[in-house]
């Protein structure tokens, strides 16, 4: 395999079909499942690795208009949940800032963010306005996003792990999509 443990737990057996711990992130599903388009159960399955894998395995030319919407439903939940990942991530990066309290050594002055005017955010620390600014820096850098599109997602990743953790969990479990969560 390549070293990534891509599932910590089983996941469930579909109709038979076993899977050992080394094949629950390359799945090739057989044709003999007995699936007519899609699998038993697609409509329950946890967002997930597994269901991406699933979901990547089905040809939606093969499906009938009802197991396509059914499709359709599953990718929706499994973008769901990967975005509340993105956004976790985010309010990490937030919260990694927060916790360097003192400035860095000048010498190890690389990996951090510094804004146009070269202001260093290395000394975040606990100042809600600079660690947010800051880690939009981050973001804007690693997604190319503009400054206002950063700040809209640091904003709602904060949301999300702070003020509205019930939004947050609804999000990462598929139950709600980003569209819901931003209201």
């Amino acid at each position: 395999m390549w070293g990534v443990e891509v599932c910590a737990t089983p996941p469930p057996s579909l109709d038979g079909l076993e899977l050992s711990p080394d094949e629950w992130g390359l799945i090739d599903l057989p044709p003999e499942t007995g699936w007519d388009s899609i699998p038993p159960g697609l409509d329950e399955m946890t967002p997930g690795p597994f269901l991406a894998v699933i979901l990547s395995n089905i040809d939606p030319s093969a499906c009938s208009g009802l197991d396509r919407v059914r499709v359709l439903k599953a990718r929706q939940r499994l973008i769901s949940h990967y975005q509340s990942g993105m956004y976790s991530d985010i309010a990490s990066i937030a919260e990694k800032m927060a916790s360097e309290t003192t400035a860095a050594d000048p010498t190890e002055g690389q990996g951090h963010a510094a804004d146009a005017n070269g202001t260093d955010f290395a000394g975040a620390g606990h100042d809600p306005e600079m660690v947010a600014e800051a880690t939009a820096l981050e973001v804007r850098a690693a997604l190319r996003l503009t400054r206002r599109s950063a700040d809209i997602e640091v904003d709602l990743a904060h949301d999300l792990r702070h003020r509205l953790p019930a939004v947050g969990k609804a999000l990462a479990t598929g139950d709600i999509d980003l569209r819901r969560a931003r209201l």
